[in-house]
Order: C-alpha cells, then structure tokens, then sequence
C-alpha cells in the first residue's frame, strides 16, 4: 500500500501507466480549469455561455470521471493527475477548499541532514516499506509500548526529512538505504 501511494505521489521516474491516467477533452480541462478558480457555477456559466444547469450537469460528470464526491477531492485528484498544478489554483479556491496538509507534497525529496540510522530505526523503515503498521511493528521489533514505537517513528521522520511513513520510504529508497 505505501509503495502504491509514493509511487503514485512522490517519484517522478515511476509515473502512472497511461492506462490509469484519467483523459479530458478540452471542454473539461476548460471547466476543471474554472472550477479551480473558485468561481460559483452560476459564474462559470455566464463565461462559459451556458445554462447553470448544464455546468452542474458536467461537473457531476467531472465528478464520476475522477471517482470523487466533492469539489476538493476533484482539485486534489486533478494535482495527482498532473493534469492542473497547484498553481492554477486561485488563491480564493485554495482558501476555501485545500488546506496546506492536504496538496500532493512536491516530488523533490530533501537531502537529509543526518542519513546514520540506528539498527532499530533501519528495521522500523524497512518494516514500513513492507505495509506495516505501527502495531505490528512494535510487536516484531519488540518494543514495550506504543510510546517506544512512536518514538522511533519520530526519529526515523526527523531523520529523514520526512512528514509522514510514505516520504520516510521513499527518501530511504532515494538514498540507498533500503530497496524494494
């Protein structure tokens, strides 16, 4: 599952199969386009010189495309996607519908300050690599509690330059420390 997700976010060299990859024709860039400047439908109509109705009505079916439910969701899987960039994004639509914690993180990985890891931290990262959770690994590394367990974790982060499991793998495929 982790390979699945830093394969999908975060190395440039392992891009989707253009099987998986969700095409538009140019009407529907041009409204995804729209609905990323945050405009209301009533106002994406009035440019697009449409009915109000018939841009809901392909919105919904922007919405089936990519498999999502909400505005947000659409914007997010349209970053993943590569078919918009963050940048497309207006201001007044990443107020009102992405948070900072919630944007695909950059592909570029940074270099880590510190690349020496403990046995225990190399065998937490590896053991993540491998789908692990944190129960599982405090029972195979035998740590006491899940405060020895997220205590590693933060360390391994830290370490890494890392904001969660998924970046923690892949910059540790990056640099050579593990392999899959």
């Amino acid at each position: 599952m982790i390979y699945k997700k830093f394969k999908k976010y975060y190395m440039p060299e392992f891009d989707l199969p253009k099987s998986l990859k969700i095409k538009l024709i140019k009407s529907q860039k041009e409204l995804l386009l729209e609905l990323a400047s945050g405009k209301t439908i009533p106002e994406i109509a009035q440019k697009l010189d449409k009915t109000p109705n018939n841009i809901k009505k392909r919105t919904l079916n922007l919405y089936k495309k990519f498999n999502v439910h909400y505005r947000k969701e659409l914007l997010l899987k349209a970053i993943e996607q590569k078919i918009i960039s963050y940048k497309n994004i207006s201001p007044r639509c990443r107020k009102r519908f992405l948070k900072p914690n919630n944007i695909p993180v950059s592909v570029e990985v940074k270099t880590p300050n510190n690349l020496e890891l403990s046995e225990k931290e190399y065998k937490f990262l590896l053991l993540l690599s491998q789908s692990y959770t944190r129960k599982h690994i405090m029972e195979k590394l035998k740590l006491r509690n899940m405060h020895d367990c997220n205590y590693y974790y933060h360390c391994l982060l830290n370490k890494l330059n890392a904001k969660n499991a998924v970046q923690a793998v892949v910059t540790g495929i990056k640099y050579g420390i593990i392999k899959i």
